[in-house]
């Protein structure tokens, strides 16, 4: 069967925290972080922070933030024992230099240390920001083209037609472009002809009936025009005035220069225009009202969200066009501007339209004047019915399975924990059975029936489960073809015939449309749970009976005894894996540490001066012993344990060279599951920062098996950070010079079976030589494992080997370092 496995962004998070399907190709960007760390980012976000993912989960996503606001995010991110807000609105800076305002509204998935797992979703609220900027921007622009206007009063003697600006004749000369006594005709004869007989009516007007005179004109500039004048070299022109009585008829009035205040009118008209044009086209509903509370503004996104059907909202009230719930309450909100304004931050409540009822985020904003009085205020409301929708998408995914809608494993095992703590309380207690069912090659159906039969053997089964069994009991996918199944308060007579009624369902299926039907087998272990026991214990005990039965020829059920010695001997294998549990747990790994020698000079070598030394762990046994690596890494490699040891090995690596006062270079052997997950990246570059350590001291030692294109794109990656490789056991098995030649390493270590025998074996020794001699044509330097007598070093020498390492160069030696249950938490 297909497996499914994710090759997604996120395939480094494990399939019980997140799915990844759904998180890459969530309608909004998401951010996964780790306290202020990010630990997996989706496409849309890659796109709206403008940075490769490995740039972004590199370091606390405070790092992108402005100066301004990395203190308020940290703080967001943080569980400091206060209350945080739900969002916030911080500036980030792009890696092409633009800037970029986000709004963060974070959320908690369930399941997961609510201090550490934050899923934050992103969205770009740039242009809003900007449209406040210029709000602001302009109504400073006006105040000042209003205090900047030039005005002169003057007079005019209607008998002597004789026009005077006392102390301003300069300034009125200016305006009207005249030279020497100024009469009527020179206001009329330098104004624009299209205004000069409405000019000329004005004033007669004002003469004759004395009814005020106010009117603007084009005047002509005395100069060349300047940048922002009226085409033609006019400026505009405020004439007011009155007739005043007397013994000689006059006019007096004011004349003020008001080609400004029109060009910034003008100004503001055109960006006003385009304002509104931005507001409708942005997704957020955007609502302005007036002082009384009157909404005078609206986009389209809020004409789609109130549903006005075509109908003008604006002039009406904003609390009887916009319904609003309380949120705690569930009752209509009273007052709900006051209330909007007097929120520290965003409110979330509900809106009630045509649609149904809705869940949105609304912030508000006061508009006012100079004096800061409340002129209006702006409203941008979101939806956030998808949001919220997807959030629950995404906290099922992250517990069920997507094909079976069954619960992972993750949740099956804390079920199944909760249920066994729940059944030791009862009086009498509860009686527990667990099955662990497997369907047997379900591959070879793929194959046969084509892709996708195996996943509808899952999908059918589940849905047949769920209808044999009862509610109280529990249903889990495990993982690829396993189901684990639940039985509560099933004493063993009865467990064992809903599992001989289940397995006998089963395998009567038939499978496929007509003419390709096929059917299955499957083998089911059978367990009745001890509540002295636990989860694990159970799981554990119900797989290996599951796993005898298949070995049986499957479509049989095995139930497990204590005196069942074949799987008393799985038993075993269980107690390890726990051994191995407890020792990360609870410091019970040892450090040992093996000198690598020169060869040759230390010049030639390459050594700079420095002791090599490679790192091995050893394990605490039950009764205190120390286990070598041999007894237990194969295990903990098969139940993906290696790479928390590797993990612990290089956390401890990097104590050493912080504290040792000598110059040294640190081997650290690496399983397959470190070097292929892209979360280790990180994790090395984390633990090398946070205590100061020479990325170049560290060399990580491989082996061919771990090879795979994501292996060399990790490696890779690590290189350019200054760390530096080593290919272990080069000779055993089947070596490729071609895979050598891909693999991005730096040292070609031989392998210690080939050197052990090299003196008495003439073919032997030519591997070796032969091996040296292409490393060093690839230019890689060379060591030499498994050296255990001087006449094997003496012949190293002679072959200019450059390093060599074994038990005559120096047996493992116990490192003492400062211990702790692993890794800091930043990693």
């Amino acid at each position: 069967m297909a497996m499914m496995h994710s090759h997604s962004p996120v395939s480094a998070m494990e399939s019980e925290t997140l799915d990844s399907a759904w998180f890459d190709h969530a309608p909004v960007a998401l951010v996964l972080c780790r306290g202020a760390q990010p630990v997996a980012v989706n496409d849309r976000a890659l796109d709206l922070f403008g940075r490769p993912r490995w740039e972004l989960l590199d370091g606390p996503l405070s790092t992108w933030a402005e100066t301004f606001g990395a203190a308020e995010l940290e703080c967001f991110l943080s569980d400091n024992g206060t209350p945080s807000a739900e969002s916030l609105e911080v500036a980030f800076q792009r890696s092409d230099g633009e800037r970029r305002w986000f709004e963060l509204s974070k959320g908690l998935l369930p399941g997961v240390d609510e201090s550490e797992d934050i899923l934050l979703a992103v969205a770009d609220i740039t242009a809003f920001k900007e449209l406040e900027q210029i709000g602001r921007q302009q109504q400073t622009r006006l105040k000042l083209a209003q205090r900047a206007g030039r005005s002169v009063t003057w007079n005019w003697d209607v008998e002597a037609d004789h026009v005077s600006a006392p102390g301003e004749e300069e300034a009125l000369r200016q305006l009207t472009g005249g030279e020497g006594p100024l009469r009527r005709h020179d206001l009329v004869k330098f104004v624009q002809p299209v205004d000069q007989a409405a000019l000329q009516e004005a004033l007669q007007r004002t003469v004759q009936s004395g009814q005020p005179l106010a009117i603007e004109v084009n005047t002509l500039l005395p100069a060349a025009p300047t940048v922002g004048v009226h085409p033609g070299g006019y400026r505009r022109v405020l004439l007011r005035g009155a007739a005043v009585d007397g013994p000689r008829r006059r006019v007096v009035g004011v004349a003020t220069d008001v080609t400004e205040r029109h060009r910034t009118e003008e100004a503001l008209r055109v960006e006003r225009a385009r304002a509104e044009v931005t507001l409708r086209a942005i997704g957020d509903a955007v609502i302005r009202t007036d002082a009384a509370g009157q909404i005078d503004f609206l986009n389209t996104a809020a004409e789609t969200l109130l549903g006005t059907g075509g109908v003008d909202l604006r002039g009406r009230s904003f609390e009887r066009a916009v319904r609003l719930l309380d949120s705690a309450s569930r009752q209509p909100m009273a007052d709900p501007l006051r209330r909007c304004l007097q929120a520290e931050g965003a409110m979330h409540c509900s809106l009630l339209g045509p649609g149904g009822e809705r869940d949105i985020r609304l912030l508000a904003s006061a508009l006012r004047d100079g004096e800061g009085v409340v002129e209006g205020m702006v409203l941008v409301v979101r939806d956030l019915t998808e949001e919220q929708t997807a959030a629950r998408q995404a906290t099922y995914l992250s517990t069920h399975d997507e094909l079976t809608g069954l619960a992972r494993r993750p949740e099956f095992e804390s079920r199944l924990q909760a249920v066994i703590e729940e059944a030791a309380k009862g009086q009498p207690e509860e009686a527990l059975a667990l099955c662990h069912l497997d369907f047997d090659s379900l591959e070879l159906v793929d194959e046969v029936n084509g892709l996708g039969a195996g996943n509808e053997v899952l999908s059918q089964s589940a849905s047949l489960l769920k209808c044999l069994l009862s509610g109280r009991d529990v249903l889990g996918r495990l993982e690829g073809s396993q189901i684990g199944i639940l039985l509560r308060d099933c004493p063993p007579e009865k467990a064992r015939e809903i599992t001989d009624g289940l397995l006998r369902e089963l395998v009567s299926m038939r499978f496929g449309g007509a003419g390709r039907g096929f059917q299955v087998r499957a083998s089911l272990g059978l367990v009745f749970v001890s509540l002295r026991g636990g989860a694990e214990q159970a799981m554990e005990t119900a797989a290996a009976a599951a796993a005898a039965a298949r070995r049986k020829g499957g479509n049989q059920i095995r139930e497990y005894r204590p005196d069942d010695d074949e799987l008393s001997d799985r038993w075993s294998l269980v107690d390890r894996v726990r051994a191995i549990h407890h020792a990360l747990e609870s410091d019970g790994l040892r450090l040992f540490s093996q000198t690598v020698r020169p060869v040759v000079d230390r010049e030639s070598a390459g050594a700079e001066g420095c002791e090599r030394f490679e790192l091995s762990v050893r394990m605490v046994g039950a009764s205190g012993e120390l286990l070598e690596s041999e007894e237990f890494l194969p295990i903990a490699e098969k139940h993906r344990l290696s790479a928390a040891i590797d993990r612990w090995v290089v956390s401890r690596a990097c104590e050493i060279l912080v504290t040792e006062k000598r110059p040294v270079r640190v081997g650290i052997p690496l399983s397959r599951q470190s070097i292929a997950d892209p979360s280790f990246v990180t994790f090395a570059r984390a633990q090398t920062r946070r205590l100061d350590t020479e990325r170049r001291r560290i060399l990580f030692i491989i082996t061919e098996d771990a090879d795979s294109p994501e292996t060399r794109r990790h490696m890779s990656e690590l290189r350019e950070q200054g760390f530096r490789f080593v290919l272990a056991d080069f000779g055993r098995g089947r070596s490729s010079f071609a895979t050598l030649r891909e693999l991005p390493v730096d040292f070609l270590k031989i392998d210690g079976n080939l050197v052990r025998g090299m003196t008495a074996d003439p073919t032997q020794q030519a591997l070796v030589e032969a091996v040296n001699h292409i490393g060093h044509v690839m230019q890689l330097k060379t060591i030499a494992e498994g050296v255990d007598e001087a006449a094997t070093l003496d012949l190293l020498r002679r072959m200019r080997v450059d390093f060599a390492q074994g038990s005559w160069v120096g047996s493992p030696k116990s490192r003492a370092v400062s211990t702790g249950p692993g890794p800091s938490a930043e990693a």
